[in-house]
């Protein structure tokens, strides 16, 4: 895999050296939350505990970059996540429309998107982020390096397992966003609804059928999360779990 400092002109930081030369991605590093907004070389705290996972497990780049992309709207619903919000919305059409050639759904994929921006009411989505099929290649240049792929010859398709870190980092958005659960707290029991199914089927391109054993597997390999099934299956995460944590 190429460097994943060089990918993103990230200088190698040490324990106390965290500047950070983001020539050329500014905006992005600043949008989701790794930079400083008033200082564009300094790293935030998510940004250190990013480059902390990458000095432990570089290979956890594109994984972790697809996590960020997928949620910084939903953890801080801003004008500025709005690249956040329309990365999540492709990935949710390109899910639905699984298994599919990517390229000729592309038009499709963007029009959906734009049309979902329209009917928002909140002005966060006046401008949701420039979308065409440039963007579209830029996306797919982060998810055809996911491992397990969903990208082969051309055909995007779902997976059936995704990497315990990244589904636990996952459920964690939904503790923390105030937009699908305002009142959901850690510690709390949620019921995994058709809403929460969608959710995290999106931000793990996963089947939406494999996420109770997903979940349940996770769950025997990380204390914080439980599941529960009877009529229903409920997941309960018991504290947050940052980024550092998936090193």
């Amino acid at each position: 895999m190429e460097d994943a400092y060089v990918e993103f002109n990230l200088t190698r930081p040490s324990k106390t050296d965290r500047e950070v030369d983001t020539k050329g991605m500014l905006t992005t590093l600043t949008n989701l939350g790794l930079v400083e907004e008033n200082n564009r070389q300094q790293l935030t705290e998510l940004g250190e505990e990013f480059i902390d996972v990458l000095i432990y497990n570089e290979d956890a780049f594109f994984d972790l970059f697809h996590l960020l992309y997928s949620t910084a709207y939903y953890r801080n619903p801003s004008s500025n996540t709005g690249i956040s919000w329309s990365y999540f919305q492709i990935s949710d059409a390109y899910r639905r429309r699984a298994p599919t050639n990517f390229a000729d759904a592309r038009q499709e994929v963007i029009e959906e998107v734009m049309n979902r921006a329209d009917r928002m009411e909140s002005p966060i989505f006046n401008d949701p982020g420039p979308l065409s099929k440039r963007s579209l290649n830029s996306y797919k240049r982060f998810v055809e390096k996911l491992v397990p792929p969903v990208l082969k010859d051309g055909t995007f398709d779902l997976r059936s397992f995704a990497k315990n870190e990244l589904v636990i980092a996952a459920v964690d958005s939904l503790y923390r966003s105030d937009i699908l659960f305002k009142t959901l707290r850690y510690g709390d029991r949620l019921e995994l609804s058709n809403e929460s199914r969608e959710f995290l089927s999106t931000v793990l391109l996963v089947y939406e059928d494999d996420l109770p054993e997903l979940l349940e597997h996770t769950a025997s390999m990380d204390g914080r999360l439980s599941i529960e099934s009877d009529y229903s299956i409920r997941i309960r995460l018991t504290e947050e779990v940052n980024i550092d944590d998936l090193a």
